[in-house]
């Protein structure tokens, strides 16, 4: 179905309450309650302040509290993490489940130049941000406040992952050979910073977002569930 979300599920209800489609089923109700008290104690147990490697839960804890309620959030590739491990405070885009790749940046230059009053903050697995690399350009010359946080973990990580776990270890084509991307990011004339430590995170994020203009974050994330 295809149509401006509040305008199609104003019609649905209508319709529903029309035909009579008040009854509620008060289990399921109450099932989806726990499930989601449960997910948001979730989110809150995964602190970044902790010693050891990054991982997904820590970016999207630190992102959130670093970002404020005028602030965009863009998610791309093998972030589709984004989904169920961030409670956005304001719009949030991303492409599902699909976990298309190489939109991220692109999409995150389209929304600063609709909305340029507001900081934007992309984050993007390598692999994803490889394929659009050459938008840094692009960023660059209109000097967008983007904040872009590369998620790296030296391969296509999801697909990696699977490969490794459901057909004996064996990897094909999942592997990257990434440039230095804070090298990369200063050939346009970005700002960027390397973050290897999950307690670096919070004051990277906000100095990102303070300086209001084109800035990358090599964020060191090894693949989870390997």
């Amino acid at each position: 179905m295809c149509g401006d979300a509040k305008a199609v599920l104003a019609g649905l209800i209508a319709r529903l309450r029309k035909a009579g489609g008040e009854k509620r089923d008060p289990s399921r109700l109450d099932r989806l309650r726990r499930e989601k008290t449960s997910w948001r104690e979730k989110i809150q147990t995964h602190t970044y302040d902790v010693n050891g490697a990054i991982n997904q839960w820590h970016v999207y804890r630190a992102l959130k509290e670093a970002i404020g309620e005028d602030a965009v959030v863009v998610g791309a590739g093998g972030t589709a993490e984004l989904i169920r491990r961030f409670v956005a405070p304001s719009y949030a885009y991303h492409s599902g489940e699909m976990r298309a790749i190489g939109f991220g940046l692109s999409t995150s230059i389209g929304l600063s130049l609709a909305f340029p009053a507001q900081p934007v903050a992309c984050v993007s697995g390598d692999g994803s941000f490889m394929l659009e690399s050459q938008e840094l350009a692009t960023a660059a010359a209109f000097k967008l406040p983007i904040s872009i946080i590369v998620v790296r973990n030296d391969a296509y990580g999801n697909m990696k992952r699977d490969q490794i776990k459901h057909y004996g270890g064996r990897v094909i084509g999942t592997d990257l050979h990434l440039p230095d991307l804070c090298a990369l990011a200063g050939s346009y004339g970005i700002e960027s910073e390397r973050v290897a430590q999950p307690k670096a995170l919070l004051p990277a994020f906000k100095r990102a977002l303070a300086l209001r203009k084109p800035v990358l974050l090599d964020v060191i994330c090894p693949i989870e569930g390997i």
